[in-house]
């Protein structure tokens, strides 16, 4: 099995997650579940995911509850910020080998067009923590802090791809599967360690 480098502050911020998700929605439910339903409430779409990921009544729930139960901006980088390393991808390889995220990434590439040709950018887009992390940064309320703290210094002239990367994503509706894929592969990843 890989080993895992996480920033030994990410002790608080899971705690504090998996007890409010716990104490409100289901006291049973897996430490992975608790964090993709925290960042499923900080999703613009969250009604979407939650749906998938919960049964109706348990969705439902957490959807009257989602301004207590999400996540924020502090505990999203303490999780995924650039400043936390992954040294395995627990499936995120094969994950980012999909038709369905294949397309969704060459989306976001596409947006990132400038940033991603910087030398750390680029680097870390190489990697499927940080490509999967950038993703789903895009489908959040605060994307603009949730990408900075993925990905680091955003080339000006690309901001605006950017915001119509987002606009597209709020007009069509995201890919459900897709985003659910990434999320639970994220999170698994992130309470392993």
């Amino acid at each position: 099995m890989a080993s895992f480098q996480i920033d030994t502050g990410l002790k608080k911020p899971r705690v504090s997650i998996i007890k409010r998700v716990r104490e409100n929605i289901n006291s049973t439910l897996s430490d992975s579940m608790c964090i993709q339903i925290a960042i499923a409430c900080a999703m613009r779409d969250c009604e979407s995911v939650l749906g998938f990921i919960l049964s109706h009544t348990l969705s439902k729930n957490a959807i009257r509850q989602k301004d207590s139960l999400k996540m924020t901006l502090d505990e999203w980088d303490a999780f995924f910020g650039s400043k936390t390393l992954q040294s395995a991808n627990g499936g995120l390889s094969a994950l980012c080998c999909r038709n369905d995220l294949v397309a969704e990434h060459t989306r976001v590439n596409n947006a990132f067009k400038l940033t991603l040709q910087e030398h750390e950018q680029s680097e870390m887009w190489k990697k499927p923590w940080n490509k999967s992390t950038l993703y789903i940064a895009t489908h959040l309320e605060f994307f603009d802090e949730a990408i900075s703290s993925c990905i680091g210094v955003i080339i000006k002239q690309d901001q605006r791809r950017i915001e119509d990367l987002v606009n597209d994503i709020d007009d069509q509706g995201i890919e459900t599967l897709a985003v659910v894929n990434s999320l639970e592969a994220l999170c698994n990843i992130a309470v392993s360690c």
